[in-house]
């Protein structure tokens, strides 16, 4: 029972902690309020870039330039998308540079350039996560096994791994490359919901901010299996009381990262990937 003890412990001193002000500073309170709006403008905002010519990108985009009078380069990029021999390949590609853009850039230069506040305020920071490293590791601990089992299913092993090569052709360069983009899009998703919008209205919302934070993140998992979906409410609200609690993305990161990446490996040999 220890593991959940450390877990609990950590859940609930998050929820008991305020960071409200214990006196009145009007300047303190507009400043929060300011970060909180900046942050919950940009969301939706990054969210529609995201959707509209990240998921919807292969067939939004060459219908943009048809719109635009650009036919030819429309049938390219559609070909591209849909006819070329690395079509799977270019799709992901696409969903991937978009994420980095929309979920890692975007907001990083908000906060730069708007908000003019540290990144270490977003939940940037290595400083005193010890602790929670050890309780991802817990985490981490509890899920694969979850992982395993649903590797083993049909709907699972349709979807994962993302990107699976032409039948026949070896893992090569081309795979982990696409590995190491999949990977940096993870830390683009972290970086916003857990990191942005989560310390964006954490001060102003206290820990509400996590329930604020799980709706949108579930809302980018529609149309994954039904599972997943599901299962990206209780991750969300828990991994955003990991950020809360140590004040960073690192150690939510640790978790969600592995276990995607663990999933990727049990699909990939469940289907043959691997060779054996």
């Amino acid at each position: 029972m220890a593991p959940f003890r450390v877990i609990g412990h950590a859940i609930a001193d998050t929820i008991l902690r305020s960071d409200r002000p214990s006196a009145v500073d009007f300047d303190q309170l507009r400043n929060r309020s300011r970060t909180t709006t900046v942050a919950l403008v940009t969301a939706p905002l990054v969210l529609t870039i995201w959707y509209y010519f990240g998921v919807a990108g292969p067939l939004r985009l060459p219908a943009y330039l048809v719109a635009l009078g650009f036919d030819q380069p429309a049938a390219d990029l559609r070909a591209w998308f849909f006819d070329s021999p690395s079509a799977s390949l270019n799709r992901n590609l696409l969903f991937g540079a978009m994420s980095v853009f929309v979920f890692l850039i975007l907001p990083a230069a908000v906060v730069r350039w708007i908000l003019r506040e540290p990144f270490s305020a977003f939940g940037v920071r290595l400083r005193g996560t010890l602790e929670g490293f050890a309780v991802s590791a817990v985490l981490f601990a509890l899920m694969l096994p979850i992982y395993v089992l649903l590797s083993f299913t049909e709907t699972f092993q349709s979807q994962y791994p993302l990107y699976k090569p032409p039948s026949g052709e070896p893992l090569g360069s081309v795979f982990y490359c696409w590995q190491l983009l999949y990977g940096l899009q993870f830390v683009s998703v972290e970086f916003f919901f857990r990191g942005f919008l989560l310390h964006g209205t954490r001060l102003s919302l206290g820990s509400s901010s996590v329930l604020v934070m799980t709706i949108p993140y579930c809302m980018i998992h529609f149309g994954k299996p039904i599972l997943e979906t599901a299962a990206s409410i209780p991750t969300g609200i828990v991994l955003g009381l990991l950020s809360l609690r140590y004040r960073s993305i690192w150690p939510g990161l640790a978790v969600h990262l592995g276990l995607a990446w663990a999933m990727e490996i049990l699909t990939g040999w469940q289907t043959g990937l691997w060779g054996f």
